[in-house]
Formats: structure tokens, sequence, C-alpha cells
């Protein structure tokens, strides 16, 4: 069996597209190892890949200033009109 890919590497990085070959091969692999398992049920990734996409690839906290533009920005809003809401 042989998979050809062609990634647009103006999109993608290199390192991307081997991520999503070797999900392919992690999947062809748990179906050869139990052809009786059902498609929902073949692995993606092995434990440790899954691992790593669930704490640091999926890590997307922003840290922010305690007083955000938007936040000051609609005080001056409430005090130059304190009857109006913005």
């Amino acid at each position: 069996m042989a998979i050809l890919v062609s990634i647009q590497y103006d999109q993608f990085e290199s390192a991307t597209a081997e991520r999503l070959l070797l999900y392919v091969q992690n999947t062809l692999e748990s179906g050869v190892a139990d052809p009786s398992r059902r498609v929902s049920g073949l692995e993606l990734c092995k434990p440790g890949e899954a691992r790593l996409l669930l704490d640091k690839l999926n890590d997307t906290r922003t840290l922010y200033p305690a007083i955000s533009a938007c936040r000051s920005s609609s005080r001056f809003r409430l005090r130059a009109r304190p009857t109006r809401l913005p």
C-alpha cells in the first residue's frame, strides 16, 4: 500500500504533514492488529501522543493584562455618558 501526500507549504509546515501521516499509520496498524474492531474504535494516535495533543498543542491560554483596552475604553464611554449604555 502506498499513500501519496501533497501539501501546500505556504499553508502547512512539513511537521504537520508528517504528524498527519503518523495518524494514518497508527489507524491502519490498529485496524490490522484487531480486524474485528469497529472503525470508531481504531486508535488515531499512541497514548503518549494523545497526552501531547491534550496538554501542549491544545494549550491556547493567553495572558491578558488585568485591565484590557476594551474594558478601559468602555469605562471611558460610561463616564462620558453615564445615562446611556454603550
